[in-house]
């Protein structure tokens, strides 16, 4: 977290650049969405249902990105892609955690 907000506060980038990581960000939300576990396994009716609620959410980050993006404050954008990221590397390391258990 600590380097996160160290992200957020030391580096710049071109907002486009910002733009290119969010979109990429969220399909990789998409796409690895949701982690099941041997303690919580999720069935089909779950999975629909985590995938209308996560898809409503990506629309609401894509209007709100969007909106920063064209009144040219990155700095909020920024802010918004490094939480992405951290969603993604969460992700990423429960599907890792659940293959190795299996």
């Amino acid at each position: 977290m600590v380097l996160a907000l160290a992200a957020i506060k030391y580096i710049e980038m071109e907002i486009y650049v910002i733009a290119v990581i969010s979109v990429l960000s969220l399909a990789i939300i998409k796409c690895l969405s949701p982690v099941e576990n041997d303690n919580r396994p999720v069935c089909d009716w779950e999975r629909k249902v985590f995938a209308r609620r996560l898809n409503i959410t990506i629309a609401i980050l894509i209007v709100l990105e969007s909106i920063l993006y064209m009144t040219d404050n990155g700095h909020w954008l920024w802010c918004m892609v490094v939480g992405e990221m951290l969603i993604v590397l969460a992700l990423t390391w429960g599907k890792m955690r659940y293959r190795r258990r299996r």
